[in-house]
């Protein structure tokens, strides 16, 4: 996470976005999301979850296409000039609309922690991106190429 991009950082969230790479088939980026959990949980909540709760994101506008791309700047207010003049709007706008596969998940007390699980995770992500990719993401079997693409649903 050391060369990423900050996307956002507020009371809320942190997100950073790595650097672009090719998986085969389209420009993915990867994106690491630390949500705050005490803004969204009670105190009793807070105690069984934990305070931090981080995840690995691919994010890929090639793969979303035009119509998942639309629908995500619509969902967040921006219009054609804007997105010109924002860097990472895409990417940006697709985490936001839900449009992205999740490859790894966890919650705990520890941010420092989480930070290091993150990373080492990050290392196997960019050797095994298509195995990560293949696992069901939902309990209707779609898994990380629907998300990524916003093909999710029964087929």
């Amino acid at each position: 996470m050391k060369n990423n991009v900050v996307l956002q950082n507020d009371d809320t969230n942190k997100i950073m976005i790595g650097r672009e790479w090719h998986n085969g088939d389209w420009n993915l980026r990867l994106a690491t999301r630390i949500t705050y959990m005490e803004e969204y949980l009670s105190e009793n909540e807070l105690k069984t979850i934990g305070k931090y709760h981080i995840e690995i994101l691919a994010v890929s506008p090639e793969s979303a296409g035009e119509k998942n791309l639309k629908s995500a700047y619509d969902c967040i207010g921006l219009d054609d000039d804007q997105i010109d003049k924002i860097p990472l709007c895409d990417y940006e706008a697709l985490i936001s609309y839900g449009v992205y596969a999740t490859l790894f998940s966890k919650s705990g007390n520890n941010l420092k922690s989480l930070i290091h699980d993150a990373n080492y995770e990050l290392q196997l992500i960019h050797g095994l991106f298509g195995f990560y990719m293949d696992r069901a993401e939902n309990r209707i079997g779609n898994n990380g190429w629907d998300f990524i693409s916003g093909n999710i649903g029964w087929k």
